[in-house]
This record gives C-alpha cells, structure tokens and sequence, in this order.
C-alpha cells in the first residue's frame, strides 16, 4: 500500500438510533364490556281521599246511561265532571281538589235519575268534610255557577274512603363499562440518511486502509 494512500483518513459516523421512543400501539381484542346494575327510582303518588256523593239531576233517563260503553254515558260522564271541577276548582278547596269521577247512572223518578260520583281530594292537603263539600255544591247551584239541572234538595253522602297508591319503581340505566388488557407494541426499523443529525449518543472512528 502506498504511503499517500495510507495517510488518507476515512471519517465513520456511527448513528446509534436505540434511544429513540418508538410509536406506541394498542391491542384491544381482549376488552371485555360489563353492562352496570341499574339503579331504581322509587315514586309514590299522593294519597286520595274519595268523598261520595249522591246527587238527583232533574232529567229523563235513558237505558243508554246505564252502559259505560255507550255514547250517551260517556257524553254526560263528560259533561257531569266537566260542571263539577269546574265548581271546586275556583272554590276555597281548590288546593286539595284532583278530580271528579262518575260511578254509575240511575232511575230515580219519572223526570229524574241519580248519579253517584266522588269527589277525589289529595290528602297531603286538608279535606273539607263531606258536609262541606255538599254545601259548596248547593251554593253553586243557587247561584247559578252552573248549568247541570240538579236537585239542590237531594244529596246524600254514601261514604269516605282513602287511598293509598301503589308505589312505582322505575329502573335508572347506566352505560356500561369497559374492562380489559391493553398491550404496547412498537416500531423498530428507522433510517437516518447520513450526515443527517438525530438524537443519541454519536461516536467518531477513525481508520486507515493498507
């Protein structure tokens, strides 16, 4: 080997690239989804008290009202309660009044016929008395606050009864949750074209070639 040739200096650039984070992947198959217990919302309505009543309603009665399913009890059911809550709901017991609900239609006398109904009051609220609840309907037909044809001289109370409602239990969803293994997996192949600087330690060599 010549001596110029000896003296030429070969410069190595060692890149070690090992200290590179490599990217991060993950392996999911094995997630397994555990739906939740669902939790129950407990509701319990108010309880009722039923004041019922007997009323007579001056006017001819028909066969027809004693059949719920026909179009005649359903048209004066509907117009009976409408006249009712109308009254109680602009009366002094308007806070605790819910509703009214007809019970049945009957013949009475030639040019009358009965209904029993009741009165249905929220019992969180104070009651008013049978009795009570009797005069405000006797006031409401004197002074003609409506238009029903009854008999302010016939009523008749058959009763007081209270309700206790059954308690509902509604079931409250959550959304289910996610269990499992997650694996790290990595990419090991980089290039780095040379003279190109990278992070890392670095180490010059120096040879000679004969």
């Amino acid at each position: 080997m010549r001596a110029s040739e000896a003296a030429q200096l070969t410069v190595l650039l060692t890149v070690t690239l090992s200290t590179l984070a490599p990217p991060i992947t993950a392996n999911v198959s094995n997630v397994n989804v555990t739906p939740r217990t669902a939790n129950m919302t407990m509701t319990t309505a108010a309880m009722e008290t039923r004041l019922e009543i007997q009323a007579a309603l001056m006017e001819l009665f028909s066969a027809n009202l004693t059949n719920q399913s026909t179009a005649d009890f359903k048209d004066e059911t509907q117009y009976f309660t409408a006249e009712i809550e109308n009254i109680f709901k602009n009366s002094k017991f308007k806070e605790s009044f819910l509703y009214t609900e007809v019970i049945t239609f009957s013949s009475h006398l030639s040019r009358a016929f009965l209904v029993d109904f009741d009165l249905v009051f929220n019992s969180s609220y104070p009651v008013p008395h049978i009795n009570s609840a009797i005069t405000e309907l006797m006031v409401a037909i004197y002074s003609n606050q409506t238009a029903l044809p009854l008999n302010p001289c016939f009523f008749e109370h058959r009763g007081v009864t209270t309700v206790v409602p059954p308690t509902t239990l509604t079931p409250v969803s959550t959304p289910p949750m996610a269990t499992g293994n997650t694996t790290k997996g990595s990419t090991t192949t980089i290039s780095t074209p040379p003279g190109a600087t990278a992070a890392g330690d670095t180490t010059k060599g120096t040879g000679t070639t004969a």
